[in-house]
């Protein structure tokens, strides 16, 4: 019996097989690390952007927050000045002449 033809081609052709089944899976790891490569920029991208809107929300809130605490201060400031300029007013002085002659008595009407 001659077995040694056949198991050559038997070798040679699970050799091609086998590269065959490598080369399938160089070419899925390569797509598999590109379609990585470009979620992680996406998702990079995204988680920039977003940080910069929390930044931007954040210094808004800030300055309504200022506006806010400012508007109470300045009514309290203006109520002050009004109850300061009010102690300070004296009451007007009206002066009456102190007359120097008694007023002449009135004439009966009608007569």
């Amino acid at each position: 019996m001659d077995r040694g033809p056949p198991l050559r081609i038997d070798l040679t052709e699970r050799i091609a097989r086998v590269e065959a089944a490598i080369q399938g899976l160089r070419h899925s790891q390569n797509l598999t690390v590109g379609a990585t490569a470009m979620v992680g920029t996406i998702l990079l991208a995204l988680s920039v952007y977003g940080l910069q809107r929390i930044d931007q929300t954040q210094e808004t809130i800030s300055r309504e927050a200022a506006a806010t605490r400012q508007e109470p201060v300045g009514v309290a400031t203006a109520i002050a000045n009004s109850i300061t300029a009010a102690r300070q007013m004296r009451p007007p002085m009206i002066v009456v002449p102190t007359p120097s002659t008694p007023p002449a008595p009135s004439s009966p009407r009608g007569k």
